[in-house]
């Protein structure tokens, strides 16, 4: 490995960590999972099931430290034009990014409190404009257990794909990309285990001291009162807001007047990350 890396090489390891215990603790749920009970079957697993109620947290705030993780992922390679060098490798992480992004918000809503029932009725308006969509997500012309039921197949099988996009993309960093990005002192060569190996598990003691710490401090320092509560149809929250990592879209569809403006300036957000990946062979063709 080529001795120009330093500590933000480490959150890639970190990622794939913090994957591997969300995708544990949501198949021990998904044992005991009663979807037909929407929002019941939440509360079953906290208080009947021998310490459900941790495995529910743990996979809960996991869920937001694998956004703050894969953030600053994104922000480190934009930082070293990742998407210059490695294009394949960049096609790689935006797929990622897109399941993730589905994968969280279906998780959010699977909560079926007030929040989630709020927010997919939201969404639903909001892509009420494209033809047969609503259906084939909601199962009717209204929200019920059906629309439940098809959310929580997608979000168990999204997952699954997503960890084969994930060896793809270790496999293009590892074994066909030089991983050299910022081209420093080329032929100084330092080796993997353990120096480097080492410096990786020492990034994971740090993060896992402050989810440990969160979690026994403030477990529900990044929930919601509102969605603590059961459905009800008839009362609406004072107010509808996602997680804190879907706040900047929920912020653009707020200021835009028009939804369909809304949602299409949303979609365009996510998408120039991915067109950055052009930028190689637009330069080259202006040269």
């Amino acid at each position: 490995i080529n001795d120009s890396i330093n500590y933000l090489w480490n959150i890639g390891y970190i990622i794939m960590v913090v994957m591997i215990v969300q995708v544990v603790t949501g198949i021990i749920i998904n044992l005991y999972m009663n979807i037909n009970n929407g929002y019941k079957g939440i509360i079953y697993i906290i208080k009947e099931i021998y310490y459900g109620y941790i495995l529910r947290y743990i996979h809960n705030n996991n869920s937001t430290l694998i956004y703050v993780v894969v953030y600053l992922h994104i922000i480190r390679n934009l930082y070293y034009k990742t998407y210059y060098y490695n294009i394949l490798i960049w096609y790689s992480g935006m797929l990622m990014l897109y399941k993730l992004i589905i994968i969280g918000f279906i998780g959010y809503i699977l909560g079926w409190g007030q929040l989630s029932y709020w927010g997919i009725t939201v969404i639903i308006t909001l892509i009420s404009g494209i033809p047969y969509l609503i259906l084939l997500i909601s199962g009717n012309y209204y929200i019920t257990i059906v629309t439940i039921k098809r959310l929580y197949i997608v979000h168990f099988i999204l997952p699954i794909i997503l960890i084969y996009v994930e060896i793809i993309h270790v496999y293009y960093i590892h074994y066909l990309i030089n991983n050299n990005i910022v081209e420093y002192n080329v032929n100084n060569k330092i080796i993997f285990n353990n120096y480097i190996l080492v410096k990786d598990n020492n990034g994971i003691i740090f993060i896992l001291n402050i989810f440990i710490l969160e979690l026994n401090n403030n477990i529900f320092i990044i929930s919601d009162n509102d969605n603590l509560i059961e459905i009800n149809i008839l009362v609406t929250p004072l107010h509808i807001i996602p997680e804190w990592y879907y706040l900047y879209w929920y912020s653009i569809l707020k200021l835009l007047p028009n939804k369909y403006s809304g949602l299409y300036i949303v979609v365009s957000s996510i998408s120039i990350i991915n067109i950055l990946s052009e930028y190689k062979i637009v330069i080259s063709e202006y040269k």
